[in-house]
């Protein structure tokens, strides 16, 4: 729980401080599998605004190691 809630700390303060990307939202997040696989564990994010958001280089550093290759769009 700790790891998902600091995911979701750091994600949502980034978003909040570049407010021309407030359309991207953490949907939903998968941080328990029931198997012992933790490649299962995932975080989707969802543009809930018109125009596409290029998230190319986005990253998650805390907890979890990820960056979105170029191109990524949302």
């Amino acid at each position: 729980m700790k790891r998902t809630l600091s995911l979701f700390v750091g994600l949502a303060s980034f978003l909040a401080a570049h407010s021309a990307l407030s359309d991207v939202v953490i949907n939903e997040i998968y941080y328990h599998p029931t198997s012992t696989n933790l490649l299962e564990q995932w975080v989707e994010l969802h543009n809930s605004g018109s125009s596409p958001v290029d998230i190319s280089g986005w990253r998650l550093t805390q907890d979890v190691s990820l960056q979105f290759p170029t191109p990524t769009i949302l």
